[in-house]
């Protein structure tokens, strides 16, 4: 699992300087007052909202695994495929789906594909946003990133999507999805994470007593730290799962009994 300092201000202060070094227009003030100003709801975790996230599978499905995820990253990029696989057996019944949220910190390559990709949100829609996302993770390596133009090869991948490249340029080269990327990164550090994947499962019906049982025995197999959110409606996976691990804790989700003060 590739690693971020904590506490969240040294994290969010080498991820900012590593920022300005693909975006033309920075402020760092500005960040920090915009991200970590009075208002700390601002850069709480929100749940899943079908009109600002990207969900693949039923938008009104009880569970939503949540990634918060990095292109660059190898772990995050099998962890990916095995949520897919997650979803060819839960995605039919309605009751499971995926939401993609960025956590851009490895390289200037993964924010970069991280602005693209919500590019290709806008202009194309939510289905070729995953189709985007997925060929990137095809990408053995990654994309190899031509030093004197760091942004040309994501518009290859663009054009592969039948997406008109002055159009993505023209979105890529505004930044005005940087904010978007900046926040997400910094909900997942609020909430706790120190690497990627970063991992949510969001059930709004509330945990069972019972499915902590089953998290602890996980935590002790994948060696990732997990926990459950104060509202018991959340548990925090600090790392990838197997598809094994992952697929007995959606059973024992749907198995065990609902909370009575839920």
């Amino acid at each position: 699992m590739s690693k971020i300092s904590l506490p969240v201000s040294i994290a969010v202060a080498g991820f900012l300087v590593a920022s300005t070094m693909l975006v033309t227009t920075f402020d760092i003030k500005d960040i920090f007052s915009g991200l970590f100003g009075k208002d700390k709801q601002a850069i709480e975790m929100p749940l899943v909202q079908k009109s600002k996230d990207h969900i693949l599978g039923n938008p009104d499905a009880p569970l939503f695994i949540i990634e918060y995820s990095d292109t660059e990253c190898p772990f995050c990029r099998d962890f990916h495929n095995t949520v897919k696989n997650i979803l060819e057996d839960w995605g039919p019944t309605g009751n499971v789906s995926l939401v993609y949220r960025h956590m851009a910190t490895l390289n200037s390559n993964s924010y970069n594909e991280a602005l693209a990709s919500e590019c290709v949100a806008e202009i194309s829609g939510n289905q070729d946003f995953w189709k985007y996302i997925a060929s990137i993770y095809n990408q053995k390596f990654g994309m190899q990133i031509d030093p004197q133009e760091p942004r040309a090869n994501i518009y290859l991948l663009a054009t592969d999507l039948g997406i008109p490249e002055e159009e993505m340029i023209d979105c890529v080269e505004s930044d005005r999805f940087k904010e978007k990327v900046d926040r997400q990164l910094i909900e997942a550090i609020s909430e706790g994470a120190k690497g990627t994947p970063f991992i949510v499962l969001e059930y709004r019906k509330g945990f069972s007593e019972q499915v902590d049982d089953v998290v602890k025995n996980i935590q002790k197999q994948a060696n990732v730290a997990m926990y459950f959110s104060s509202d018991n409606k959340k548990i925090v996976i600090d790392g990838a799962l197997s598809y094994e691990q992952l697929s007995l804790l959606i059973d024992s989700i749907f198995t065990l009994p609902i909370p009575e003060n839920i």
